[in-house]
């Protein structure tokens, strides 16, 4: 997964710290699956993926508020044509070449693996069929679909969200119904987002460590828990 890569706009300062986490949160993977010593939680890079992810995706939203763009239709389609071109190819591709060189039975789990990433929702299927993502067992080839798939279920709410913090839900209601001329620029309430931040940032630490008491497979894949903590 590569977070907001395309998503600076014209003129929009370049950001050597992003990308030198970036390169810290792949490094991580990298080493993590390279079973390195010392980089056993190297999975962590992952969660520093979504950090990055959200600030950016996070940073458009406030901007476009702060502009008077209230558009989810726009965030929406910025995000398909930037996800589901090359999303949709590597499904299909890797359905096709499964399905060509796997013996019948892991051809059909592929296909039905594809089906799933393509709804975004691989965290899903994996989290219900408990599979463990440090295990080299019979790994799908579409398992990296996940942490895809958990990012876009987060963007299915954030946006919202966001928008129903920043103005209110009664005013946000009167700014989406003006089609014909922008809404007027909105200031950004810190203090109101900080807290929103906090309250979910809580909420998902609860979460987290309930589930992973219980069941730490299925809370490694879980929308809700990803917050940085171990899930192994």
């Amino acid at each position: 997964m590569g977070p907001e890569r395309g998503s600076r706009r014209p003129g929009q300062a370049f950001r050597p710290d992003v990308q030198g986490l970036r390169a810290v949160a792949v490094g991580l993977v990298v080493l993590g699956h390279a079973h390195i010593p010392g980089f056993a939680g190297g999975f962590v890079g992952v969660d520093v993926f979504f950090v990055i992810s959200g600030f950016l995706i996070t940073g458009l939203l406030l901007g476009d508020t702060a502009a008077g763009k209230v558009s989810f239709a726009r965030f929406y389609s910025r995000r398909a044509l930037r996800i589901l071109p090359a999303a949709t190819l590597v499904i299909l591709a890797t359905a096709i070449a499964s399905l060509l060189a796997l013996n019948p039975l892991r051809g059909k789990a592929v296909l039905l693996d594809s089906v799933w990433a393509s709804l975004f929702a691989a965290n899903v299927k994996f989290g219900r069929d408990g599979t463990d993502y440090f295990s080299d067992a019979a790994v799908s080839p579409l398992q990296h679909f996940w942490s895809l798939a958990v990012e876009e279920q987060f963007y299915l709410v954030w946006p919202a969200l966001l928008a129903v913090t920043v103005f209110g839900l009664p005013a946000l209601l009167t700014r989406l119904g003006r089609t014909r001329r922008p809404s007027a620029p909105a200031p950004v309430p810190r203090v109101r987002i900080a807290v929103l931040l906090v309250v979910v940032g809580l909420l998902s630490l609860m979460a987290s460590v309930r589930e992973t008491a219980v069941q730490a497979t299925s809370a490694y894949f879980s929308t809700v828990d990803r917050n940085g903590l171990p899930h192994r």
